[in-house]
């Protein structure tokens, strides 16, 4: 019985010895692998560093290189600019000096006979020639169309006041004709079966008297027509006005002032007291 139990020691000591041993075998092999593992990590972590300073460097350049291209687009958009003032103030002066060049010839050329301004042919381009002479003639048709006006108002004032002279001469015919019959006759005055022949004929004088011009022929007004405007005549330093609303030409001076109107009245009325007795 010892024999065997010392037998079965020996064997558990045995098996006891090779665990160990393969332990510390494992153990090694793990410490080595622990030693070199760490030593890869410090290598790895020394790379680190030194990437992320690389990092760091080409962040920095990056930032350079921006700042490098913006301030070199500034700097061009700057030249840019710069030129295209420099463009803009060599166009103004030499438009400066032009201009300064051409007043100064305008000035040493000859003035025309009114003393305005140098003769026109000399003066303007031709397109300023022309729009300047667009302009004279607004101005000219301007102020021919106020002539006209004012005399076409001074016509019509000088009709109103033929036409309340001639209702002024019929009513004192009709008073003269009724105080040489008496008013005994109740015939109408200018009717030619009262008795108002000679009326008619005094009425006819005193109309000749009015509109003393004897009455244009056909082709005289077509004359007129072709030369002169529809609504002016110019009859020896007078103008009248061709009314088409009457029924024949009628021809009336407008140059007639109050003096002779009143002239007018007087040689009528002389007319119809010579006639009535």
């Amino acid at each position: 019985m010892g024999d065997a139990s010392g037998e079965g020691l020996r064997l558990i000591a045995a098996h006891l010895a090779k665990v160990k041993l393969e332990f510390a075998e494992r153990e090694y092999a793990a410490k080595s692998r622990i030693g070199n593992l760490e030593h890869e990590l410090d290598d790895t972590l020394l790379r680190l560093e030194e990437a992320t300073k690389d990092v760091a460097n080409y962040q920095a350049q990056v930032k350079q290189l921006q700042g490098q291209n913006t301030y070199k687009a500034l700097v061009q958009e700057r030249e840019k600019w710069k030129s295209l003032t420099d463009t803009l103030r060599k166009d103004n002066r030499a438009l400066r000096a032009q201009i300064d060049q051409l007043q100064h010839g305008q000035l040493q050329k000859p003035w025309n006979s009114s003393g305005s301004g140098a003769e026109p042919d000399l003066l303007y381009h031709p397109a300023r020639r022309r729009q300047d002479s667009l302009t004279d003639r607004s101005a000219e048709l301007v102020q021919l169309r106020s002539e006209i006006n004012f005399l076409k108002h001074e016509l019509e004032d000088k009709n109103v006041e033929i036409n309340a002279l001639r209702a002024k001469l019929d009513r004192e015919l009709e008073l003269k004709w009724e105080r040489s019959h008496g008013g005994s006759s109740g015939a109408d005055p200018v009717a030619p079966n009262g008795g108002g022949g000679w009326k008619r004929s005094l009425f006819e004088s005193v109309a000749e008297v009015l509109a003393p011009f004897p009455h244009a022929s056909a082709e005289e007004n077509d004359a007129d027509a072709d030369q002169e405007s529809p609504e002016l005549y110019d009859y020896n330093g007078s103008t009248y006005d061709n009314d088409p609303r009457a029924g024949h030409d009628k021809r009336i001076p407008t140059s007639i002032n109050h003096q002779g109107g009143s002239a007018h009245a007087h040689h009528t009325d002389a007319v119809v007291e010579s006639a009535s007795f």
